[in-house]
């Protein structure tokens, strides 16, 4: 006979999320190998000037990104029951918003007049049971720090999350190989069986 913790099963519907960081910088999504989503742009984000204490505008990228205006970032769609994700990109076959990012860059003669912005293509695949935790787990966190903003579907929580099957990944999208464990759980008995060995 199953206990009730066995019985109760945590479903997390699907979400998506639009990188938004506050330096209009790209983002690594650590749980899909080689994921870097572009973020965001937007001429006025404040920065903190660590110099002065104070939040200012750069003048270098609001004079930069000022005629463009705001761009969308790149989205991530993480559907755990299938642990399925798609990356989708706003500017991908938008002729409008490429049109007017190509007028930008041939008017500071960063790109040869014959180049075409399309954006990226869409991209989808899937993941198991582990890498879809930590996906999801990686996700709530960049809304979390305010990297991302939600864009589709219900945040999570973290309990949510933490309830779902399988365990989180130590290193996730680590593609080389490592002496450490897979998983997060298997951490510190790793770290103090070293000690015990002189590793």
């Amino acid at each position: 006979m199953s206990s009730v913790a066995e019985e109760k099963k945590v479903k997390v519907s699907p979400f998506s999320i639009e990188i938004d960081t506050p330096n209009n910088s790209d983002y690594v999504i650590a749980s899909i190998p080689g994921c870097k989503l572009r973020s965001a742009l937007k001429p006025n984000r404040l920065v903190h000037d660590n110099r002065t204490g104070q939040d200012v505008v750069p003048i270098d990228a609001s004079l930069a990104l000022s005629s463009l205006g705001e761009l969308p970032g790149m989205q991530l769609y993480v559907n755990p029951t299938k642990c399925s994700y798609e990356i989708t990109d706003p500017l991908y076959e938008n002729s409008e918003l490429c049109g007017k990012i190509k007028r930008f860059l041939d008017s500071k003669g960063m790109i040869a007049t014959n180049d075409r912005i399309s954006g990226v293509p869409p991209k989808e695949g899937t993941l198991d049971t582990n890498e879809t935790k930590t996906l999801c787990r990686e996700m709530i966190r960049a809304l979390d720090s305010g990297e991302a903003q939600l864009v589709k579907g219900i945040r999570p929580s973290q309990s949510d999350v933490d309830g779902l099957p399988g365990k989180y990944l130590l290193n996730p999208g680590m593609q080389t190989h490592t002496t450490q464990p897979r998983y997060e759980e298997d951490y510190e008995n790793w770290v103090n069986n070293l000690g015990k060995f002189g590793g």
